[in-house]
């Protein structure tokens, strides 16, 4: 990939990081429609407790009827739930796949599996690749901010781990309380 890394962090920092590699495992097929934000939690409900991730999606958005059907048909389908915005949660469990969940809850991207790495690669976000292949920036990161290379090894990962903050869905309670029923 070539890009700036850097930049990629800073322009893509306030991102879901399950966006960028919990929606790219479900390995969903329609890419016309993307989520207008995905979710590891809900408030009232204790974050990263079921290992789920909440998609939310318009329904009025360009291709929600075939991104809605693929993801109702999909293996890690839960449950939806309507709001009356015209808002619908897809919820998926990623209960089968605990390592990878609780990785990717620990910021540890670059311990992701190879088959996980590939997968996320493929969905084509740089800072997914910059999360799971850290090594490859490290020479640009210690120029930029003047640390050495053995620093950065350390450390291994360039990525913070998921903000409990903005991978919390924050809702009304009337409508926070069908995801707990």
């Amino acid at each position: 990939m070539s890009t700036n890394a850097i930049s990629e962090i800073v322009k893509f920092k306030d991102v879901n990081k399950s966006t960028i590699f919990l929606y790219e495992l479900l390995q969903v097929r329609n890419k016309s429609a993307m989520p207008v934000g995905t979710y590891m939690g809900v408030n009232g409900c204790s974050i990263f407790k079921d290992m789920n991730l909440i998609c939310l999606f318009h329904k009025a958005q360009e291709g929600f009827t075939e991104i809605d059907l693929e993801l109702r048909n999909h293996e890690q389908f839960d449950f939806f739930v309507d709001d009356p915005d015209d808002y619908r949660y897809h919820v998926m469990d990623f209960s089968m796949m605990p390592a990878i969940y609780n990785v990717i809850k620990a910021g540890k991207y670059s311990q992701l599996s190879q088959n996980a790495k590939t997968i996320i690669n493929l969905g084509n976000h740089p800072v997914g690749w910059i999360g799971v292949n850290p090594r490859l920036y490290y020479e640009e990161f210690a120029n930029e901010y003047g640390v050495s290379i053995e620093t950065l090894e350390k450390n291994i990962e360039l990525l913070e781990p998921p903000s409990k903050t903005n991978e919390t869905l924050n809702l009304p309670e009337k409508i926070a309380k069908l995801f707990i029923a």
